[in-house]
């Protein structure tokens, strides 16, 4: 039962230096339970009617933006997404 309870401070400590750690010295902030919530929403966008959309990147500018938003690409049987006509086209001359 001993053994129980030095691991369990010996865990608490542990965590609280990891805190510190990231507070301190790298300056972040701390949202501990915001993280899970964020974790399942990660590069979606909500839609009009409320669902979720997937965020693409562009690969020229490496701007993200939603698939519904985007200029779209079939490239060699690979569907591509552009922010704009002009991002497009500069990966036509790039690859060819």
């Amino acid at each position: 039962m001993k053994l129980l309870f030095l691991f369990l401070r010996m865990a608490a400590a542990v965590f609280l230096v990891y805190i510190l750690y990231k507070v301190m010295l790298k300056g972040e902030r701390l949202n501990l339970f915001q993280n899970f919530r964020r974790r399942s929403q990660k590069n979606r966008v909500p839609e009009e009617h409320g669902k979720l959309e997937e965020m693409q990147k562009d690969p020229i500018c490496g701007t993200y933006l939603p698939e519904s938003q985007a200029v779209t690409l079939l490239y060699k049987r690979e569907i591509f997404f552009f922010c704009s006509e002009e991002c497009k086209n500069k990966f036509l001359e790039l690859n060819e």
